[in-house]
């Protein structure tokens, strides 16, 4: 009370009442620290009048809880809230007093105490702070005194943040969508351009990647924002080169914008993952337990554990019967195909309750239907009826060819069909699609042999997302015992591996062990970024300096041939790309200057 404080403790029995004397106007703090048995704790502080202003448990809050001013005779504003907050400016708006008295607004740094802060006196229920330090956090107080001296309780704080004076980025992307599917080989991009400054911007470059290789884009005919963009404002502008997203798989898509200055690049980049097909092979024995991400049914939940109904493993099934005709089982969309690629599954149809019988069908069937449009239309390539059902309590394994979907991606949908043959069990288990995908993905961790003439090198193959394990490694010009994913004791030079994985698809891959050499961490540096790396032909470099300088950026062989040579003069940050294609294979490097200092980075040119 008054910044005394006072403790209060319940020692005995099962219920306590403590009196607390105060004067009018006094802060007063509560703080409540546990015990044992808080499930057992409640608590309520009570007014002069009877009334409950604060009550808890079980389980109080513990710490500071409550913070008032002890009847208070000065009435003050009970609201206060802010109303716009730009780069140098934020506006605020209360609640009128209903005693006579004076505002006082009171800002300064986020924490400051109250008292040293920069002090205004608004007349009215509202005031704009100006001069304000854009890109700053601030915290801000309102207090009223009343004409006969007494002091109303002090409202906040209110913490802020001022936004950039120059500040604009993709904050999304328009077309194409995670919804789409059968993308074809011109699609358009369209991006949404958002102005998180407070200055109105044009003539803003914008940009885009594909998989982290930068599209071609001619500017300022294409990729420049030739309207006006307000404060707060967005507007969606389209991409004149168009992009062939036919090959179905994963596409990571970026794109941003080149403001200079732009003094805050991390809202510059927007990235999405578009996903038109997942990668072969397709393989789902649902030992998981769960039914597989992406694939739907018209049973609730079709997972059947191990002996469920004499089944030897999870399967997914239903029991179909006069009242449960159908049973339908669609998978996620995969390819493309190969053109020797073929679906492979295990199905059994057995007596309810028990699956002990064998069921034999009699106008029943189960039909496979591919569809290659997405699931617009789908095509019946298989069925299993009486003709060709072989009744028994084991699973039965049926091949598929597709052979005529290559270069495609499929969804493949299960239908079985009850007609007259009783009350039985559908069951299906071991659904796969083989093929091979692009690239297995792994992670070339390569260690640079200390000389030219050192073997003291290594590369090391881990963490694949594609391909079925276990995994063989070959390499060429290297002894049979060397196919494992670690090689240590390397010279300098370009190594070509093979790797297969557990269904005989393979991946050539060179990789290059080069010559240690020292970077030189400049701090003229905010951030590098080159990328992809490894390249097979373009990489991009991507900077900001910590100011505005004239800048040098050079690219060398391996033998210290200088390849690029180019001097940007006045630059904050910069984005260029940088085409090898015309370079063989091997280790390259990039040279940033800014007067006598400098930053080097490697980059793998592998083809």
């Amino acid at each position: 009370i008054n910044g005394v404080s006072t403790v209060y403790t319940f020692t005995t029995g099962f219920e306590a009442t403590f009196n607390l004397n105060v004067f009018a106007n006094l802060p007063m703090i509560f703080t409540y620290n546990p015990g044992v048995f808080e499930n057992e704790v409640s608590f309520n502080i009570i007014d002069p009048d009877g009334n409950v202003i604060y009550s808890d448990g079980p389980f109080p809050q513990t710490g500071q809880i409550l913070s008032i001013v002890a009847c208070p005779t000065c009435s003050g504003p009970l609201s206060f809230d802010v109303t716009d907050v730009n780069a140098t400016s934020a506006s605020f708006v209360w609640s009128a007093a209903t005693d006579p008295g004076s505002y006082t607004l009171e800002y300064g740094p986020l924490g400051f105490t109250l008292g040293t802060g920069t002090v205004l006196n608004p007349t009215g229920t509202s005031a704009t702070i100006t001069g304000l330090s854009e890109g700053s956090y601030y915290d801000v107080y309102l207090s009223f005194l009343c004409d006969d001296g007494e002091k109303a309780k002090t409202l906040g704080p209110i913490t802020i943040h001022t936004i950039w004076l120059n500040d604009v980025g993709v904050s999304g992307l328009i077309s194409p969508t995670l919804a789409d599917c059968n993308l074809g080989s011109e699609e358009t991009i369209s991006i949404q351009l958002e102005n998180f400054g407070q200055n109105p911007q044009s003539l803003v470059p914008f940009f885009y990647a594909v998989n982290g290789v930068p599209a071609n884009i001619s500017l300022p005919a294409d990729g420049l924002y030739t309207g006006v963009l307000g404060n707060d404002s967005t507007d969606v502008v389209e991409f004149d080169l168009t992009y062939d997203f036919s090959v179905p798989g994963y596409y990571l898509i970026e794109a941003w914008t080149a403001l200079d200055p732009d003094s805050d690049r991390s809202n510059d980049t927007f990235r999405i993952e578009i996903i038109t097909a997942s990668p072969l092979p397709l393989m789902e024995d649902f030992e998981s337990g769960v039914f597989p991400a992406g694939w739907t049914s018209d049973e609730f939940n079709p997972m059947y554990g191990p002996n469920n109904h004499n089944n030897p493993t999870w399967v997914i099934a239903d029991n179909n019967y006069s009242f449960d005709q159908q049973f339908l089982v669609t998978t996620h969309r995969v390819g493309p195909l190969g053109d020797n690629d073929s679906l492979y599954f295990d199905y059994r149809f057995v007596n309810w309750f028990a699956g002990t019988t064998a069921t034999t069908l009699n106008g029943d069937s189960l039909n496979v239907y591919i569809s290659d449009d997405c699931e617009e239309t789908f095509t019946r390539v298989f069925t299993i009826d009486q003709f060709n059902h072989t009744p028994t309590t084991n699973f039965t394994t049926v091949g598929v060819d597709l052979s005529t979907y290559a270069n495609k991606a499929i969804n493949v949908r299960f239908e079985q069909k009850w007609a007259v043959s009783g009350d039985y069990w559908t069951d299906l288990d071991n659904i796969n699609v083989t093929g091979c995908p692009a690239f297995f993905l792994f992670d070339a961790n390569i260690v640079d042999a200390t000389g030219s003439d050192k073997s003291d090198g290594s590369i090391s193959l881990t963490g694949n997302v594609l391909g079925t394990g276990p995994f063989t490694f070959e390499w060429e010009d290297l002894p049979p015992d060397s196919s494992v994913n670690v090689l240590t004791g390397l010279l300098p030079g370009n190594y070509l591996v093979t790797i297969t994985d557990a269904m005989g698809c393979t991946e050539q891959r060179v990789i290059t062990v080069g010559v240690s050499t020292g970077t030189i961490e400049a701090p003229f540096l905010d951030r590098f970024d080159l990328f992809p790396n490894p390249t097979n032909g373009s990489a991009v470099i991507d900077l900001v300096l910590q100011e505005t300088s004239d800048l040098r950026l050079q690219v060398y062989n391996s033998v210290g041939q200088l390849l690029v040579d180019l001097e940007e003069d006045g630059v904050r940050q910069l984005r260029r790309e940088i085409d090898l294609g015309q370079y063989p294979a091997g280790m390259y490097f990039v040279k940033v200057a800014v007067e006598d200092q400098w930053h080097l980075a490697k980059l793998i040119l592998a083809k």
